[in-house]
Protein backbone atom coordinates (compact mmCIF):
# COMPACT_ATOMS: atom_id res chain seq x y z
CA UNK A 1 0.00 0.00 0.00
CA UNK A 2 2.90 2.52 1.06
CA UNK A 3 4.16 1.58 -2.70
CA UNK A 4 0.99 2.81 -3.92
CA UNK A 5 0.48 5.97 -2.21
CA UNK A 6 4.13 6.89 -2.73
CA UNK A 7 3.39 6.04 -6.80
CA UNK A 8 0.48 8.77 -6.72
CA UNK A 9 -2.55 6.29 -6.34
CA UNK A 10 -5.44 7.86 -4.16
CA UNK A 11 -7.88 5.49 -2.95
CA UNK A 12 -10.69 4.81 -0.45
CA UNK A 13 -11.72 1.56 1.48
CA UNK A 14 -15.70 0.89 -0.23
CA UNK A 15 -16.19 -1.85 2.32
CA UNK A 16 -15.16 -3.81 5.53
CA UNK A 17 -15.53 -6.90 6.96
CA UNK A 18 -13.16 -7.91 9.99
CA UNK A 19 -12.52 -7.28 13.69
CA UNK A 20 -10.39 -4.43 14.37
CA UNK A 21 -12.04 -2.34 11.58
CA UNK A 22 -14.95 -0.20 11.51
CA UNK A 23 -17.21 2.19 9.75
CA UNK A 24 -14.93 5.16 10.54
CA UNK A 25 -12.70 3.30 7.59
CA UNK A 26 -15.11 3.32 4.89
CA UNK A 27 -15.74 6.53 2.55
CA UNK A 28 -12.40 8.07 3.52
CA UNK A 29 -9.14 8.38 1.57
CA UNK A 30 -6.66 6.57 2.82
CA UNK A 31 -3.13 8.26 3.76
CA UNK A 32 0.35 6.79 5.08
CA UNK A 33 -0.78 7.20 8.83
CA UNK A 34 -3.89 4.81 7.92
CA UNK A 35 -1.00 2.14 6.62
CA UNK A 36 0.75 2.67 9.91
CA UNK A 37 -2.51 2.21 11.32
CA UNK A 38 -3.24 -1.35 9.14
CA UNK A 39 0.51 -2.60 10.62
CA UNK A 40 -0.65 -2.05 14.08
CA UNK A 41 -3.62 -4.11 13.94
CA UNK A 42 -1.92 -6.82 11.70
CA UNK A 43 0.57 -7.21 14.32
CA UNK A 44 -2.18 -6.91 17.53
CA UNK A 45 -4.34 -9.23 15.46
CA UNK A 46 -3.03 -10.25 12.50
CA UNK A 47 -5.44 -8.81 10.18
CA UNK A 48 -3.87 -8.85 6.82
CA UNK A 49 -3.00 -5.60 5.73
CA UNK A 50 -3.60 -5.39 2.19
CA UNK A 51 -6.85 -7.42 2.58
CA UNK A 52 -6.19 -10.27 0.95
CA UNK A 53 -8.75 -12.18 3.27
CA UNK A 54 -11.44 -10.06 2.40
CA UNK A 55 -11.00 -7.49 5.03
CA UNK A 56 -11.64 -4.76 2.81
CA UNK A 57 -12.34 -3.83 -0.65
CA UNK A 58 -11.10 -0.18 -1.83
CA UNK A 59 -12.15 2.55 -4.69
CA UNK A 60 -9.53 4.32 -6.73
CA UNK A 61 -10.42 7.53 -7.17
CA UNK A 62 -7.05 8.52 -8.60
CA UNK A 63 -3.91 6.78 -10.75
CA UNK A 64 -1.26 8.10 -12.85
CA UNK A 65 -2.62 6.36 -15.67
CA UNK A 66 -6.48 8.05 -14.81
CA UNK A 67 -6.31 11.10 -17.46
CA UNK A 68 -9.21 12.68 -14.88
CA UNK A 69 -9.90 12.54 -10.63
CA UNK A 70 -12.66 10.51 -9.06
CA UNK A 71 -14.78 12.98 -6.92
CA UNK A 72 -17.22 11.26 -4.50
CA UNK A 73 -19.82 14.06 -4.18
CA UNK A 74 -22.46 11.41 -1.93
CA UNK A 75 -22.73 8.19 -0.98
CA UNK A 76 -24.55 6.28 1.50
CA UNK A 77 -22.67 4.44 4.75
CA UNK A 78 -24.70 0.81 5.29
CA UNK A 79 -23.68 -0.53 8.63
CA UNK A 80 -24.51 -4.50 9.26
CA UNK A 81 -22.86 -4.70 12.47
CA UNK A 82 -19.70 -3.21 14.23
CA UNK A 83 -16.98 -4.74 12.20
CA UNK A 84 -18.83 -4.96 8.40
CA UNK A 85 -19.68 -1.43 6.47
CA UNK A 86 -20.14 -0.38 2.68
CA UNK A 87 -20.79 2.68 0.94
CA UNK A 88 -23.05 3.13 -1.70
CA UNK A 89 -21.85 5.72 -4.18
CA UNK A 90 -24.44 7.87 -5.06
CA UNK A 91 -23.10 11.11 -6.92
CA UNK A 92 -19.36 10.95 -8.51
CA UNK A 93 -17.56 13.00 -10.90
CA UNK A 94 -14.78 13.37 -13.24
CA UNK A 95 -12.78 16.27 -12.73
CA UNK A 96 -9.73 17.57 -14.08
CA UNK A 97 -6.15 16.68 -11.87
CA UNK A 98 -4.61 19.59 -10.48
CA UNK A 99 -1.85 21.05 -12.71
CA UNK A 100 1.15 20.47 -10.66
Amino acid sequence: MRDLLDNGFRFIFSSIAAYGLDSGWVGKEITSSDVDKLVKLNEKIGLNIAGEGGEFESFVIDAPMFKKRIQINKYDLVERDEYTARVIIEDAVLMDKAVE
